[in-house]
């Protein structure tokens, strides 16, 4: 057996049977279950592709081949990297499949909710007809942009807002140089400054133990009031809590979450309570073609690891390490 995927999400695996196939490698599934032992399957695999499967060192000590672990999407945080790490097992993800869909997705987020379209379509089912100052709407022309992360989703999105004009672009991340945010127009910021300034934010960082909490009760308290907070990243960078209470107070304009800290949400959260609100089921990356990209670039990774070649994203060890932008 050459590449296992593990508790597979997708209804078929044709994709990559035939990238498989074609190079001359086979694929099976498996999958793990409460008080059973690992299949063999599993335990045999040279690499393993992984989607929001939890996979921690009580799995990967008893896999005896593998070579390397492929996770179907941008984020890892749901994997052991120490681990995988320390048996020399390569972390590979799949960076660049879903740029257009998670910008378009945020920014379908941010028009709704300036837009208040929850509200418009909830009063004309009910009869109630023309908004007034009850409601204020803002435009985004000329507004300031912040974007917290600038790789490339953040560019992209950067590339669709251009449209309205904004007077001004400010952007935090430590591992751009400013040469290349003058190129792009924008001016490197702190995140203190972006929530006091911005009126749209829009986070693209990784979840670390660094960004955990990014946006916690201080910055929201710092925010505008017309600001619009979006997070199609990851769920922990942003304080649930002190969100809810921001939201709940009106401090901000609203908030768009395609993620959560706890996935899936509970559904007595009481964030869900908040008109001001919306959200979605962490689908930013989804459109029928962003799936197939995907999943094609991952079995297209695996094909190289078995040919003994190095990965073209591999995170975790140094010598095969490649620039990832999330």
């Amino acid at each position: 057996m050459n590449a296992c995927i593990l508790q597979p999400a997708y209804s078929n695996f044709q994709a990559e049977e035939q990238v498989l196939a074609a190079a001359g490698f086979s694929l099976t599934t498996a999958h793990i279950t409460a008080g059973n032992p690992l299949p063999e399957a599993l335990i045999n695999a040279e690499v393993i592709l992984i989607r929001d499967t939890l996979l921690g060192a009580e799995v990967i000590n008893h896999l005896t081949k593998c070579k390397a672990v492929v996770r179907y999407g941008v984020g890892y945080n749901t994997v052991d990297v120490d681990t995988l790490t320390q048996r020399n097992i390569m972390l590979c993800n799949v960076p660049d499949y879903d740029t257009d869909e998670v910008s378009t997705h945020a920014m379908a987020m941010y028009l709704t909710l300036l837009r208040r379209l929850k509200s418009r379509d909830r009063d004309v089912r009910q009869g109630i007809w023309a908004v007034d100052d009850r409601e204020p709407m803002y435009s985004p022309q000329h507004s300031v942009l912040g974007l917290i992360g600038f790789g490339r989703i953040a560019r992209r999105l950067l590339e669709k807002m251009q449209g309205f004009r904004p007077a001004e672009v400010l952007v935090y991340d430590p591992y751009v140089d400013l040469h290349t945010l003058s190129c792009f127009g924008v001016r490197s910021a702190t995140v203190a400054e972006i929530c006091s300034r911005a009126s749209m934010i829009s986070l693209h960082v990784p979840y670390t133990p660094d960004t955990h909490h990014l946006i916690g009760a201080q910055e929201l308290q710092n925010m505008r009031a017309d600001c619009i907070l979006l997070n199609t990243s990851r769920g922990g960078l942003i304080d649930e809590k002190a969100l809810n209470q921001a939201l709940l107070e009106k401090r901000i304009f609203g908030a768009g979450l395609d993620v959560f800290e706890q996935e899936p949400i509970n559904p007595n959260s009481p964030l869900l309570a908040r008109e001001n609100l919306i959200v979605s089921d962490h689908c930013g990356w989804y459109a029928e073609s962003s799936m197939n990209d995907l999943r094609t670039k991952a079995a297209q990774e695996a094909v190289r690891v078995l040919r003994g070649q190095p990965p073209h994203s591999c995170v975790n060890l140094p010598k095969l390490k490649v620039i990832n932008e999330n």
